[in-house]
Order: structure tokens, then C-alpha cells, then sequence
């Protein structure tokens, strides 16, 4: 059991919740689908074009389930990820909503609720709320820089100081920029702060075609390579990455989303 619980501390300190892992995860997602994004960066939530259904399948190094279900409607999106064995189990629950502030600005906020099962204890986090920003310079004409889109995330804003850290998480800052120096080729950078722990994750996305998306990406502390296919036709969306780490197992990630 000591080694199952220094293993899920190896696991969470690399952060699976994100699907995107070493892809910048919240502008560039190693499984494609800008819900998963949004799941993160909730002002994603306001520029997405349609409602969709999305879930995700993985098993970190071989040893643990890690599934996700994620849905969209309008500007509200809802998530829910579990991750765990028999004796270990972690779920997460939230729930976000994306505003516009001006032309191309965007914030949101998200409500989420973490709950951790072991057999010797049930563990309620204190929910977090996170805040979201979005610089989109897409829709304007002729950007003289290849700079897309600039985020912020601000993850669990209304941390109750004062209370130990078995009543709450961290405070997490994040910060990422999207450049598209060609029209298929998207490049992302992403800095991850939580307490004194920095982590910086590098994306690309490579369009082939109308249909098929290459991605590559690689992350620091703990060094993580990751790569990625999509496909995507009419409604569908299927994806599949594999994050390889140097002294562990590779871990690959299977997710489906759905347009409705």
C-alpha cells in the first residue's frame, strides 16, 4: 500500500487530469478536441461553435485507470474524471461557464470538487473555483504577429489560507501562447506554477489535409515526450496520444468526441 500511494504521488504531481499532458494542455490538447481545453481554461467555453460529447480512456504506465466524460452546451461545460484501482480512487467533478468581454477577450469560471478514496480514508476536497482568460486575435484582420491566442488560468482562486493542505489544493497559476507562424501548423508553450514547483510543457499541431491532425509535444519536471493522431470527419472526432516517460511505461490515451 506505501508504494501504491508514493506511486499516485509521482502520478498527480504529473498531473493526469490533463489529457493534453506535455501538449500545453490548455491551448493545444494531445487528444485534439478543444473541449478537453475548455475542461481547463473554462473561457474556452465561450468560443466554441458547437455542443459536444466527448470521453477519454487511459491507463497511466500500465497500472491505473484513468477515464474521463466531458459535455458542452452553449457556454457551459461539464466534466467528470476518475482515476484509480480498488484501494485508490480519485474522482473530479466540474463545472464551468465562458463569458465574452470584448472583441476577441474572454473570461470564465469553474466550480470543481475533488474526492479521494482510500481503504483507510475518504478525503473531500475544498472546492476549488478557477479562473479563466482568453486572448483570441484570430478574428481580427491581418494580426501582424503569429500570436493566436494568449490564456490565463488562475486554479483554485478562493484558496482558504490558514487551513492545512488536507482541506484544500494549491493555488496553480498558468500561462500559455498559441502561435501559427503557417495556417496548418499550430505552436504552443505553457508555464505551470503551483507553490514552489514550475513545470513547462512545449505543443505542436500539424494539419494534413481537411481530416487528419499530427501532434508532438514535450514537458519538464518530470521530463514527459508526448505525440498524437487525430482524425476528424463530419461530426466525429477520434484521437489518440501516447506520453512516454524515460524510466517508466508509455501511457496511451483514446478519446472519442462527438459534435451534436
Amino acid at each position: 500500500m506505501l508504494g501504491l500511494l508514493c506511486f499516485m504521488q509521482l502520478v498527480m504531481f504529473c498531473n493526469y487530469s490533463e489529457p493534453g499532458g506535455p501538449q500545453a494542455s490548455i491551448l493545444v490538447s494531445a487528444v485534439g478536441s478543444k473541449i478537453y481545453a475548455a475542461s481547463i481554461n473554462p473561457a474556452i467555453l465561450k468560443t466554441l461553435n458547437s455542443s459536444q460529447v466527448a470521453a477519454s480512456y487511459a491507463r497511466p504506465y500500465n497500472l491505473l485507470a484513468y477515464t474521463s466524460i466531458l459535455a458542452n452546451y452553449s457556454s457551459w461545460g461539464l466534466s467528470l474524471a476518475t482515476l484509480g484501482i480498488d484501494n485508490y480512487q480519485e474522482a473530479e467533478l466540474k463545472l464551468g461557464t465562458g463569458f465574452a468581454i470584448g472583441h476577441g477577450l474572454f473570461y470564465g469560471l469553474s466550480l470543481a470538487n475533488k474526492l479521494l478514496i482510500t481503504n483507510t480514508r475518504k478525503r473531500l476536497a475544498w472546492p476549488a473555483l478557477n479562473l479563466g482568460l482568453l486572448l483570441d486575435t484570430q478574428g481580427r484582420p491581418e494580426p501582424k504577429l503569429p500570436l493566436r491566442q494568449l490564456a490565463v488560468v488562475i486554479e483554485n482562486l478562493n484558496y482558504p489560507w490558514g487551513h492545512t493542505d488536507e482541506e484544500a489544493w494549491p493555488v496553480t497559476l498558468r500561462l500559455a501562447g498559441l502561435f501559427m507562424p503557417q495556417k496548418n501548423l499550430s505552436l504552443a508553450c505553457e508555464v505551470k506554477r503551483t507553490q514552489n514547483i514550475a513545470e513547462l510543457s512545449f505543443g505542436s499541431e500539424f494539419l494534413i489535409g481537411t481530416h487528419w491532425a499530427l501532434r508532438l509535444g514535450y514537458h519538464t519536471n518530470p521530463t514527459l515526450y508526448g505525440c498524437g493522431l487525430g482524425l476528424n470527419f463530419n461530426r466525429l472526432e477520434f484521437d489518440y496520444g501516447l506520453r512516454y516517460h524515460p524510466r517508466l511505461k508509455e501511457t496511451s490515451i483514446l478519446s472519442l468526441s462527438v459534435r451534436l
